[in-house]
C-alpha cells in the first residue's frame, strides 16, 4: 500500500479458533464458559448471573474473552467491583477477541494485575480517562472504532498497542509510561495527539502509519524513540521533544511537511522522504541525514534556548553536531549555527541547493586532511558553499577550506612540508598569516642588526701578532 492509499477499518472475523471452553449458545457465541458456571458471562441464567455478580468484589479478576459485552452487561460489572474510592478495580482482565459497547468510559479504573485486550473490537466513544494500568497491559490488534482517549492514564508496566488499528481520534495527551511503549505497525486514520506525554523509557512507531494529523508536543522520553519506517499522511508536529537517547526517523515519510524541535543525544533522519517543507531545530544532538530527501525547502538549526517546561541533562555537549550528509537532496537545504567539523558533505544529489544562512564550523586542523582527502571533489564543495554563503568571514574560510583538500592525499615527507607550509603561509586567502611570518622576521633581522651597531668592536679582528710588522726604518740621508 502507498503512501497516498488510506486504510480501511479491517473487518471483524466472522469466526476464529478459540484456546478456550466456548460457550454453548446456539447463536455461535465464543465467549469463555464461566467456571464453574456452563456459560459465558453474557449468558448465563438470571440466578446464576447474581450468584456470579455477588461473588464480586474491588480487585477480582474477570474474564470476558470473546463475549460480546453489552452495556448494561459492563455497568454491571464495573458498580460490582467499586470501592469505597468510587473508582472500579479490577484484578486480571482478559478481553481478548471481546466486543464492547459503544460510549464505554473507564474512567479512574485500577487495573491492579495485568489485563490484556488483544483482538478486541472497542466501539466507538471508547474512554480510558485517568486510568491506571498497575501490570503489563496488551491492545494488539485491537480494533478502536471510533474515537478513543487515554487522556492522563498510567501505565506502570510494558504497554503494546501494536498491529492495533484507531478508527477516529486518538487521544493519548498527558500520559504517563513508566516501562517501553510500542506501536509497532499501528494505524491512526484520525488524529493521534501524544501531547505532555512522559515516557520513562522507549517508545516505539516503527511501521506506523499516521492518515491524519500527528502531533508530539512537550514530551519527554527517557531513553530513545523511534519512528522508523513510520508513514505520516498529513505532517508531523515532533516537539519540543527531549530525549535521553535517540530519536529516529529513519526511512520515515511524511508529506504535508515536517517540524522537529527536539533535544537529544542523537537525531536519525537517514533514508527520510518529505513531501512538503522541514524545519530541524535541534539541540546537543548528533544528525545524520544520509540519503534523506526534501522535496521542498528545508532548514536545520541550533535551536538557540532549552524548551520551555522539559529539562535536560547538565552533562550534554553544547554544539549540534552533523556527522553525514552524504545522499542528501533537497529543493533548498539550509543549514545555520551547527558544527560541521566532522561531516562528510559530499554525495547529495543537489548539493548547489546547500546554503549556509547562519555561521557553521568547519575543521580546521591539517590532522583532518587524512579524512578529507579521501572525499574526492571536497575542494570544489566547499567553493560552491563559500559563493552561495552570505557571510564574507565563512566564505573567506570555506576556500581556505578548498586550498587545504586540493589535491591527493600526501605521503609522509610531503605531508611534514605540507605542515610547515600551513604554519608559514596558510593558502591563499590566508594572506594574514603570510604577513605574520613576514612581520617576524623582519623583526629578528632588525634587532640583530641593532646589536652588531651596539658593539662595533666585537666585529672588529686585529691581525695575529706574527704578522704584525715593524713601522718604517728611518734611513741617514746621504750628504
Amino acid at each position: 500500500m502507498t503512501l497516498h492509499e488510506a486504510p480501511r477499518l479491517p473487518p471483524l472475523p466472522s469466526a476464529f479458533t478459540a484456546s478456550w471452553p466456548r460457550c454453548p449458545a446456539p447463536d455461535g457465541c465464543a465467549g469463555r464458559v464461566v467456571e464453574p458456571y456452563p456459560a459465558c458471562v453474557a449468558h448465563l441464567r438470571p440466578r446464576e448471573f447474581r450468584r456470579f455478580v455477588a461473588e464480586l468484589g474491588p480487585g477480582s479478576d474477570l474474564d470476558l474473552r470473546g463475549v460480546v459485552v453489552t452495556p448494561a452487561l459492563l455497568e454491571t460489572l464495573l458498580t460490582a467491583v467499586t470501592g469505597a474510592e468510587r473508582r472500579p478495580r479490577l484484578g486480571r482482565l482478559r478481553c481478548e477477541e471481546a466486543r464492547l459497547p459503544e460510549a464505554v468510559t473507564w474512567r479512574g479504573a485500577r487495573f491492579e494485575r495485568d489485563c490484556s485486550f488483544d483482538g478486541a473490537y472497542l466501539a466507538a466513544g471508547t474512554s480510558f480517562l485517568d486510568v491506571v494500568f498497575g501490570g503489563h497491559v496488551s491492545f494488539q490488534r485491537a480494533r478502536f472504532g471510533g474515537n478513543t482517549s487515554f487522556h492522563g492514564a498510567l501505565f506502570r508496566r510494558y504497554a503494546t498497542f501494536d498491529e492495533a488499528v484507531f478508527g477516529g481520534d486518538a487521544l493519548f495527551e498527558e500520559t504517563r509510561w513508566d516501562a517501553d511503549a510500542s506501536f509497532a505497525r499501528v494505524v491512526f486514520l484520525g488524529a493521534a495527539a501524544f501531547d505532555r506525554a512522559r515516557f520513562g523509557r522507549d517508545v516505539i512507531t516503527t511501521g506506523t502509519r499516521f492518515e491524519d494529523v500527528a502531533s508530539f508536543r512537550r514530551v519527554r522520553v527517557g531513553r530513545n524513540a523511534r519512528c522508523d519506517r513510520a508513514r505520516f499522511r498529513r505532517g508531523l508536529w515532533l516537539g519540543p521533544m527531549v530525549a535521553g537517547g535517540l530519536i529516529s526517523l529513519a526511512d520515515a515519510q511524511a508529506r504535508g511537511g515536517v517540524s522537529v524541535q527536539a533535544a537529544a543525544r542523537r537525531v536519525a533522519f537517514d533514508g527520510a522522504t518529505v513531501r512538503g517543507g522541514a524545519d530541524l531545530r535541534l539541540r546537543h544532538a548528533e544528525l545524520t541525514l544520509e540519503n534523506a530527501r526534501f522535496e521542498g525547502r528545508a532548514s536545520v538549526r541550533t535551536a538557540a534556548q532549552p524548551f520551555a517546561g522539559l529539562s535536560e541533562p547538565p552533562d550534554w555537549p553544547a554544539p549540534v553536531r552533523v556527522l553525514t550528509l552524504r545522499g542528501a537532496a533537497a529543493d533548498r537545504l539550509e543549514l545555520a549555527d551547527l558544527d560541521l567539523s566532522r561531516c562528510r558533505l559530499l554525495g547529495g544529489d543537489r548539493p548547489e541547493g546547500l546554503v549556509l544562512t547562519g555561521p557553521c564550523t568547519f575543521a580546521t586542523l591539517p590532522a583532518q586532511w587524512g579524512a578529507a582527502l579521501t572525499e574526492g571533489g571536497l575542494a570544489a564543495l566547499y567553493g560552491r558553499i563559500a559563493h552561495a554563503t552570505g557571510d564574507d568571514a565563512l566564505a573567506r574560510e570555506l576556500r581556505h577550506h578548498a586550498g587545504e583538500t586540493r589535491g591527493t592525499r600526501p605521503g609522509r615527507l610531503r605531508r611534514w612540508l605540507l605542515h610547515m607550509f600551513w604554519l608559514t603561509c596558510g593558502h591563499a586567502p590566508r594572506t594574514g598569516r603570510t604577513l605574520l611570518w613576514i612581520t617576524i622576521v623582519a623583526i629578528v633581522v632588525c634587532a640583530l642588526t641593532a646589536v652588531r651597531h651596539q658593539h662595533p668592536a666585537a666585529s672588529r679582528t686585529d691581525p695575529p701578532p706574527e704578522r704584525r710588522t715593524a713601522p718604517p726604518a728611518s734611513y741617514p740621508s746621504h750628504p
